[in-house]
């Protein structure tokens, strides 16, 4: 529940959160190295139900003709224009009214009416005490700026944090 969790946090949507994020125009819009990309800060479910290390994860499945080399530099040059020029305080508008429309549907709806709501509660409860931080989430969301942004993505979103796994079928021996 930092300054920087929920910088990234508002980052999220626009990197990976849908066709329009910049991962997904550059690898299959632009450059035509994939077929589709998808991605979160918190892949397993919402952001605020987690307590501690949170695993930033993108799946790229790339065309047969290209190799993980160049999908891997496009991300990185993703992550550098943001790094150097930030976000806009358009995309920063855009996020966060994405953020809150998501926020306030797993609270009151989605599969299962109000587990949400109930979900969060007990996290906070459970992890820090405080099941009332439950209403500073939008609040907090609302305080990102587009510098807090480039500020977080600038020291979270480096090399050195960075693991990537390339998987390709294998052809069974024999088969055509």
């Amino acid at each position: 529940m930092t300054k920087d969790f929920f910088a990234l946090s508002v980052l999220d949507p626009l990197i990976v959160g849908d066709e329009s994020a910049r991962v997904y125009q550059k690898l299959v819009r632009d450059d035509r190295l994939a077929m589709s990309v998808i991605g979160a800060f918190n892949f397993l479910g919402n952001n605020w139900d987690v307590r501690g290390p949170m695993l930033y994860t993108m799946r790229v499945d790339y065309l047969n003709d290209k190799n993980a080399t160049q999908v891997l530099d496009a991300i990185e040059s993703v992550l550098a224009e943001v790094r150097s020029k930030g976000i806009t305080e358009a995309e920063l508008e855009q996020s966060k009214t994405a953020l809150r429309s998501a926020f306030l549907e797993d609270m009151e709806g989605g599969f299962m009416p109000r587990f949400g709501r109930a979900n969060l509660l007990a996290t906070f409860a459970l992890f820090d005490d405080k099941p009332e931080l439950l209403n500073t989430i939008l609040d907090e969301l609302e305080k990102v700026t587009v510098e807090d942004v480039k500020a977080a993505a600038g020291r979270w979103f480096v090399n050195s944090n960075r693991t990537s796994i390339d998987s390709r079928p294998v052809a069974k021996v024999g088969a055509q």
